[in-house]
């Protein structure tokens, strides 16, 4: 699948991605006797990874060739949908099995951490979809935001390590995004040459950006002056292990196209709440969000250190 980052046609582009999903599919079917957990849930991921190479496609100055590629993105939005729905499904098959004192409701208390990457996946495609896919129902909405709460109660049920603590975090700052409405162009991405895993980096970026506007102005600071999840959340997070304490750039390398410039505004005039939000309002309300920790904050402070974004991949969830 990694060949399809060096195509630029959008027509087959789409048409290798519809083969190798058929593939993919076929490969479940033909071992459907040996089918278990685990498996589907690294075939879920290797799904949305097929599937984030889509937004890899440059843009045309042909408009007609962009809406294309806009209807390929919405038709790859809607598997996306279907592959994420699944995966969150069988991480909270995992969670019943495992109960402890700890955590007497049954979320998880141990999982490799390959299955929190392919968790945080699948629900930056939720983000994406409930943030620019046209033609979904109520129905879906709720059911969308049902599996993202989901995510959040196993990243927030594990306050003691730091980068799924983050990962809550991050989750929060992406409902934030869709509550007050996003200025910015969220059918493009800004992070865009991290084969196969560019949905996550940029909304890991948009949810970055959404933590550091200034509450005077309600514009995005820029990257020069943004705050680390350390400094933001520095209560809620837990202490850092001695051998992970050396400096990281959160953005080193990663594509980000003119990030230092970036100044729009996010917060967008928010609409009445549809009814798909109350699932979201009832599970927060149990949790710190951490948006009260902002105002106490000197938002014009800047800092070297962006947030760690470097040690996170799809193949380990290791945030520092």
């Amino acid at each position: 699948m990694d060949t399809l980052g060096d195509i630029e046609d959008y027509a087959l582009h789409f048409s290798l991605t519809q083969m190798f999903d058929d593939q993919l599919n076929e490969l479940k079917r033909v071992n459907s006797d040996v089918w278990v957990t685990n498996v589907e849930i690294e075939w879920c991921n290797a799904k949305l990874y097929l599937y984030a190479l889509t937004f890899t496609i440059p843009g045309s100055a042909d408009t007609s060739h962009n809406i294309q590629i806009q209807l390929h993105r919405q038709a790859i939005l809607s598997k996306a949908l279907e592959a994420a729905s699944n995966l969150i499904t069988e991480l909270q098959k995992l969670s019943e099995l495992c109960t402890s004192d700890s955590y007497p409701g049954g979320l998880l208390h141990f999982v490799p951490k390959p299955y929190f990457a392919a968790l945080f996946n699948a629900t930056t495609f939720l983000f994406r979809y409930m943030a620019t896919y046209i033609s979904r129902t109520p129905s879906q909405e709720s059911a969308a935001m049902d599996l993202v709460v989901e995510a959040h109660k196993i990243f927030q049920s594990f306050p003691e390590e730091r980068e799924l603590t983050r990962a809550a975090i991050h989750v929060e700052m992406l409902m934030e995004i869709l509550r007050n409405g996003a200025s910015v162009n969220l059918n493009e991405l800004v992070v865009n040459n991290k084969l196969g895993a560019s949905i996550m980096f940029d909304a890991l970026f948009q949810a970055c950006r959404q933590r550091n506007i200034d509450p005077r102005t309600g514009k995005a600071l820029t990257v020069q002056e943004w705050k680390t999840v350390n400094d933001l959340f520095a209560q809620r997070l837990p202490e850092v292990p001695m051998e992970e304490k050396a400096d990281h750039n959160e953005f080193a390398g990663h594509g980000i196209n003119g990030v230092d410039v970036i100044s729009q505004t996010l917060m967008g005039t928010a609409e009445e709440n549809p009814p798909w939000w109350q699932a979201w309002d009832n599970h927060i309300d149990h949790f710190q969000v951490g948006v009260e920790q902002w105002g106490a904050l000197d938002m014009e402070q800047s800092t070297d250190d962006y947030g760690n974004l470097g040690g996170f991949g799809l193949g380990g969830f290791t945030y520092t």
